[in-house]
């Protein structure tokens, strides 16, 4: 099938203030293949979070390189790596991030709403019929 998303030697590190630098990531390397399911295990603080914010472009990298679907996502505008988290990238935070001025079932839906090509009336008519 091939690799759907790739990551070659990704580092994320602090400054601490006195020369030194704190590594969140150090030379983290994995290929997911299209269809395939994964999970990030491992105890608190450990990167797993931040492994994920580096691995959609949410946050920048250190150095190293991460590639989705062929494309080098370390260069890409905000405004590209946002289109990509959209329409290709589902996330299931652990706190709750919804809009405040939105409902519940709004904000369910809100990612499909915006999304190019959507078809907001089943969007619209799915959502109801999960909440009957």
């Amino acid at each position: 099938m091939g690799n759907l998303l790739e990551a070659r030697n990704i580092n994320k590190s602090v400054e601490l203030g006195n020369s030194q630098s704190l590594y969140i990531l150090k030379n983290v390397s994995l290929e997911i293949e299209a269809g395939e399911f994964v999970s990030i295990m491992g105890p608190s603080g450990s990167g797993k979070s931040t492994l994920i914010y580096h691995l959609s472009g949410m946050d920048r990298i250190s150095s190293g390189n991460v590639t989705f679907k062929g494309i080098e996502i370390g260069g890409l505008a905000e405004e590209e790596l946002a289109q990509i988290r959209l329409n290709h990238i589902g996330f299931i935070f652990q706190h709750m991030n919804l809009l405040k001025n939105l409902s519940l079932i709004d904000n369910v839906m809100f990612p499909a709403l915006v999304s190019k090509g959507a078809n907001k009336q089943a969007v619209h008519q799915k959502a109801k019929n999960c909440w009957k």
